[in-house]
């Protein structure tokens, strides 16, 4: 499989450590930790889901949860739960923000986007697309965001020891 560029660029810079199991609650837990106090009520229904993925997932929800708590997202409350489908399992984060305008559902996740480094999503994105996981905003504006994850079948178990 050959490797877009961009993940090239990203491994030459951070190392490259291989995809491991993750368990996404813990993993979310730590992401939000460094956040400071969240002022969303939150509904995390994740059970013992672990996926394979980059280390960096931590990042990725981060960055999510970054946008998130953002004065300007204007949520108040925040889900994160897993629905499985025939194609994988699709992790839902979603909020009850000002969401995302229709043009730019997509632009959000290009390199530059955004008001600050305009990294965040994009590299979401690409570390995701390490293990054939993809990403995608599918809320209705006005009414909140919500962030698809789908995770391919064989890249996520239900460890029961969570």
């Amino acid at each position: 499989m050959k490797v877009p560029w961009t993940l090239q660029k990203i491994t030459s810079i951070w190392g490259s450590t291989p995809p491991q199991w993750q368990n996404v609650n813990r993993t979310f837990l730590f992401a939000i930790s460094h956040l400071g106090p969240l002022k969303v009520t939150r509904k995390i229904a994740l059970d013992d889901l672990e996926i394979y993925a980059d280390p960096r997932l931590e990042k990725v929800l981060f960055n999510i949860m970054e946008n998130v708590t953002l004065p300007s997202a204007s949520a108040t409350e925040f889900a994160f739960y897993y629905e499985e489908m025939p194609s994988g399992l699709l992790l839902v984060m979603e909020d009850n923000g000002k969401g995302i305008p229709e043009e730019e559902k997509e632009i959000i996740f290009s390199r530059g986007h955004g008001s600050r480094r305009g990294m965040g999503l994009f590299l979401a994105r690409e570390i995701l697309e390490i293990t054939g996981i993809t990403i995608k905003e599918t809320g209705v504006p006005g009414k909140g965001a919500r962030f698809e994850i789908l995770v391919p079948k064989d890249k996520y178990r239900f460890s029961g020891s969570s």
